[in-house]
């Protein structure tokens, strides 16, 4: 018996049913990707909502764009599998797009990872870190970020990077000639970093330019120091680099020198009187008892002996210092009481003749 051949029809609706059923049997496979996206994501953005993890913070400033990202992908694969290849539509490939946008979402991640990674040093800094030092590793490491997916993007959008190296370095030598001043604010902005003269939240003082204050930012081309004055004071990293700077926040201790004047009448008493002052010092609290204490005549002047008493503090903040200094300055005149002494006053002696006619 011969059986008869199948019609050219009924080969069409066959090879037509294998390709309509291997559609939808992609187009399920995609949904069920996209459900176990979905699922995944939401899982994510539970577990990293309360976490103050590096990576929980970034995820968290990053889930928005990643989760319209994904979404878009799923939805160019939809499409590719209903129309085809629709890259003549649009001026780019649908390959490109994804990688561009691939290589953006990525940067886009480095990036907040930088930011929240600087956050999360600065606010260790009292104890680990120095602010000056992270600012600057993390801004390298932003512009490294910038630049690699600059070159990484060009050659997708058809640019030549060669070219444009050659460019770079043919015009390097114009643009350095012309901006001399801020290369110089650049280079002494990183000796900054790399000399740590000061860091952020140092007192500084130039006696030379009366510039004193605390330093609020350290950048590229400009350090801002607020003055006692509170007022914001910018100055070009250059400047730096050619002066000298005094970084009164790094002090081990606060001196104390000051001079008093003794009566010559009370010249007998004046031995017995600094021995009592110097022995008040080493008893104080106050003074730091490793640092030097002297307590001497230095100048017998016109009207009274003049006497140095120096000693160290052990604090460096402005209050306490003033504080301790308060209390050897009470602690002297105390001592002047007790002896019956006085602090020597200047006097002028007018001498009176009288001449007989």
């Amino acid at each position: 018996m011969v059986h008869p051949l199948p019609s050219q029809e009924s080969i069409s609706l066959t090879f037509l049913g294998f390709i309509l059923g291997f559609i939808v049997l992609k187009i399920g496979a995609l949904f069920v990707l996209y459900w176990l996206y979905q699922r995944a994501f939401t899982r994510l953005v539970n577990r990293y909502q309360d976490s103050k993890d590096v990576i929980a913070l970034t995820f968290n400033k990053s889930n928005l764009l990643i989760d319209t990202f994904v979404k878009t992908c799923f939805l160019i694969t939809f499409l590719h599998f209903i129309i085809g290849d629709f890259s003549n539509y649009i001026p780019f490939k649908t390959k490109d797009i994804v990688q561009i946008s691939t290589m953006a979402i990525m940067a886009w991640f480095a990036y907040i990872f930088v930011l929240t990674t600087e956050e999360r040093l600065l606010r260790e800094q009292a104890t680990k870190f120095d602010a000056t030092a992270v600012q600057t590793f993390t801004k390298l490491a932003r512009l490294a970020i910038v630049i690699i997916v600059l070159f990484a993007v060009l050659p997708i959008l058809g640019v030549e990077t060669s070219g444009l190296l050659t460019l770079g370095a043919a015009s390097s030598l114009v643009i350095g000639l012309a901006s001399k001043d801020w290369l110089a604010n650049f280079f002494g902005g990183l000796m900054i970093y790399i000399d740590k003269p000061f860091g952020v939240g140092d007192w500084i003082k130039c006696s030379e330019k009366g510039i004193e204050g605390t330093v609020m930012s350290i950048g590229w081309r400009l350090t801002c120091i607020r003055t006692f004055e509170r007022r914001p004071l910018y100055v070009p990293n250059s400047f730096f680099a050619q002066t000298s700077i005094e970084n009164p926040s790094r002090m081990e201790n606060r001196r104390i020198k000051h001079f008093i004047n003794l009566p010559y009448k009370d010249f007998e008493k004046i031995p017995l009187l600094l021995e009592a002052i110097r022995e008040m010092l080493k008893q104080s609290k106050d003074v730091d008892q490793s640092k030097p204490i002297y307590v001497h005549i230095t100048q017998l002047a016109h009207t009274s002996v003049e006497c140095m008493v120096y000693c160290f503090t052990k604090y460096t903040d402005w209050e306490n210092f003033l504080n301790a200094q308060q209390h050897v300055m009470l602690g002297i005149l105390s001592i002047l009481h007790q002896n019956e002494s006085s602090y020597g006053i200047p006097v002028s002696q007018v001498i009176i003749q009288h001449v007989d006619n």
